[in-house]
């Protein structure tokens, strides 16, 4: 029908109005089956996605619709449970951590104590080396003198042993 090629009557101003409106309705015709068979691609695909959309509109029912409401609740709130214990999930997690800081910075706190008790020791154990070797020193000192006194007053003893052994003598032999 494509490469047929529409003839009209001969219209005159002898044909009738009929006569008119019959060629008027024939070359319609032919004109619309000609669209029908040469439509494009993209009018048949849009056309398909039109007949899509009203076949599933014409299918949704009331029914249906609070089908699918009742089914996006269940979604909705499924995920919303899961969303909840992921949450708790995390602060669980966040708690557990947080004890562990409180831990870790008690010991932190001990250690410090115990590095500053360290400090405080070795301080002392300096300050006893030196009071230590003060005192060590004091008591060569004072040993030496010791000494000293212990050898005069050997000595002043001697003299004194001598000189009463000799007036002791002197006595007897007199």
């Amino acid at each position: 029908m494509e490469g047929e090629s529409v003839k009209p009557r001969d219209l005159t101003m002898s044909n009738t109005k009929k006569e008119m409106m019959d060629t008027y309705n024939e070359l319609l015709k032919k004109i619309k089956e000609r669209e029908k068979t040469g439509l494009k691609p993209e009018k048949k695909i849009e056309e398909k996605k039109k007949k899509d959309v009203v076949g599933i509109a014409e299918t949704l029912s009331l029914d249906g619709v609070v089908n699918g409401i009742s089914n996006l609740k269940l979604e909705i709130g499924k995920r919303l449970t899961n969303i909840s214990d992921g949450l708790e999930e995390e602060v669980n997690k966040f708690q557990k951590i947080q004890n562990a800081i409180e831990v870790k910075e008690e010991e932190l706190r001990e250690l410090y104590e115990i590095e500053k008790s360290a400090e405080s020791l070795a301080a002392l154990i300096e300050s006893q080396n030196i009071k230590r070797g003060e005192f060590e020193s004091q008591m060569a000192v004072r040993r030496l003198e010791l000494e000293r006194e212990i050898h005069a007053i050997r000595a002043d003893w001697e003299k004194e042993k001598k000189s009463h052994e000799a007036l002791i003598k002197e006595r007897d032999f007199m």
